[in-house]
Parts: structure tokens; C-alpha cells; sequence
């Protein structure tokens, strides 16, 4: 389980970078960059077949992974939703 920082640790850091944005501006960007690093974990695919990313598990359990052999790269399906 990958631990994401907290938006007030996010705070500080841009602080000490970009001192002169206001608190509004700051906490507005610390809540983006963290939106994106749970997405950006959840929906890149991993390499690593041990640790399967959100959208690989959630495929898995829906039977995607059944129609096709263990050894096979899905990283590179191209899913065809009018099928």
C-alpha cells in the first residue's frame, strides 16, 4: 500500500519554493498535485506483476484476466468497449 503525503506536508514544500502564492493558491495546488498522485497510482499499470495497480485489480476481479493466459502482457490490451 503506497502511503501518499499529506496535503499540509504538500503546504510546506511549496512554501519553501514559491513563497510569494498566497495560502489559498498553495493549499489549492497541494490538493491538486496529491488528486493526481492517488490517480496517477491507481491507473498507471505496473510492470512489477506482484503489485498490480487499482485498475488491473478491479479488471482482475471483474473476470477480465480469466479470458486470457497468465503469461500474457495486459498492459498493452486494447479493449474494445462495443464488443
Amino acid at each position: 500500500m503506497q502511503n501518499f503525503k499529506l496535503i499540509d506536508e504538500i503546504v510546506q514544500e511549496l512554501k519553501l519554493n514559491y513563497p510569494a502564492l498566497s495560502d489559498y493558491e498553495l493549499l489549492s495546488i497541494a490538493i491538486q498535485k496529491q488528486r493526481n498522485d492517488i490517480l496517477i497510482a491507481g491507473l498507471s499499470v505496473c510492470q512489477d506483476r506482484s503489485y498490480p495497480s487499482g485498475i488491473e485489480t478491479i479488471a482482475a476481479q471483474l473476470g477480465l484476466k480469466a479470458r486470457y493466459r497468465d503469461d500474457d502482457d495486459l498492459s498493452e490490451l486494447n479493449l474494445d468497449i462495443l464488443d
